[in-house]
């Protein structure tokens, strides 16, 4: 709603509150992240004569990137959710064509519309999954 009376109505309130929703997540997560880091391996590259960016390299991003690509990509999933979800509501976002089409009696375009929803869903899925395992 502060959005809405921000930028007024229309698909953008939307975009700014899905992003300013997502930015303040990862943010807490990327600070999570990066309070989980073990202190061990970088005081084993401190030691042994690496600077900081060495230290980023080789000891602290090693354990933060299972955790950031996770949230990535979990968060991209979520906006697009939110996104279908805002739209069936008249608000704007993917669902919208979805609604529209059901409105006016196009079942054939809401059907392809929501199978195009669920093979990206499904992909997203499928990345979400294969950046586990090799991360992991």
């Amino acid at each position: 709603m502060l959005m809405v009376g921000a930028v007024g109505l229309g698909p953008l309130p939307d975009i700014l509150a899905i992003t300013f929703h997502a930015t303040g997540m990862l943010a807490k997560f990327y600070a999570e992240a990066i309070d989980n880091v073990a202190i061990a391996p970088v005081a084993a590259l401190e030691s042994a004569g690496a600077n900081r960016i060495q230290q980023l390299r080789w000891a602290i991003w090693p354990q933060m990137a299972p955790v950031i690509m996770r949230d990535i990509v979990f968060r991209f999933e979520l906006n697009l959710r939110e996104s279908l979800i805002l739209g069936i509501v008249s608000a704007g976002g993917i669902g919208l064509y979805v609604q529209t089409y059901v409105r006016s009696f196009q079942y054939e375009k809401a059907a392809t519309v929501t199978l195009a929803i669920i093979v990206v869903v499904s992909l997203s899925e499928a990345l979400n999954t294969a950046l586990q395992k090799r991360f992991n």
